[in-house]
């Protein structure tokens, strides 16, 4: 095999007979392969899967349908995110549906998307934590602390 590389297009080669091309993706990640160059079983899959993900997280909340809806439709490359998105249904199933909502309701504000980041946040529960408090108590009142009226304000 020999191949022939120009600025737009890969060219395989094979005893002087040209045996496939490809066009090279300006865009650094981008997967480019033609629907028509998969195999039959890897369509089905990509066509399938996708819809019966959509019409599991319908029923788990709103939440969980915008982080599904993130790997199946905003992402460049469509293999890796539906795999990232079976991965997610895979935690939902290990940590329980409401969990796992809970925890892309906490993720999604915080543009986490990651699966390493929603495990972790599904195991150590961060969104369960208490928060601090918002309100500061005032300091105790006595003869070195000055205040506004010190400095001349009100």
């Amino acid at each position: 095999m020999d191949l022939r590389v120009a600025s737009k297009t890969l060219e395989v080669m094979h005893r002087g007979g040209r045996v496939a091309i490809h066009a090279i993706s300006t865009t650094e990640g981008e997967v480019c392969t033609l629907p028509e160059h998969r195999p039959v079983a890897h369509s089905r899959i990509l066509e399938g899967e996708p819809r019966a993900l959509m019409q599991w997280v319908q029923s788990v909340g709103a939440s969980t349908a915008a982080m599904i809806r993130h790997h199946l439709e905003d992402r460049t490359d469509a293999a890796n995110g539906l795999r990232a998105a079976r991965r997610m249904r895979d935690f939902a199933r290990l940590y329980g549906d409401q969990r796992f909502k809970e925890a892309c309701a906490y993720a999604l504000p915080l543009n986490i998307t990651t699966l390493r980041s929603i495990e972790s946040i599904l195991k150590k529960s961060p969104d369960k934590q208490l928060k601090p408090a918002t309100s500061f108590s005032t300091r105790a009142h006595h003869e070195h602390v000055r205040g506004a009226n010190y400095y001349g304000e009100s």
